[in-house]
């Protein structure tokens, strides 16, 4: 049977790391694949993830995390399987 597409909003997307291709490039390429907007936030130095973790603003103190929309995602593996899933 026939089964129309689903016609979702992206959702507003922030991807943030250090300023390295490290444990966010395979999201990052994910992202691109997906043709998918995204903001690449890449922290200016160490001290800005400080004080980031410090404050709270970072679930658990951990990189990379995504922004979907105003909640918070961390673990890349966890990240890259919402990614494919979008």
């Amino acid at each position: 049977f026939f089964r129309s597409p689903r016609i979702m909003a992206q959702p507003q997307l922030k991807l943030i790391y250090f300023d390295i291709p490290g444990k966010a490039e395979a999201i990052r390429l994910a992202l691109y694949f997906q043709d998918l907007k995204f903001e690449d936030y890449r922290f200016k130095d160490r001290e800005e993830f400080m004080a980031m973790k410090t404050s709270g603003e970072l679930p658990f103190g951990q990189v990379p995390a995504l922004l979907v929309d105003g909640n918070m995602l961390i673990q890349s593996a966890a990240i890259l399987r919402y990614v494919g899933k979008l």
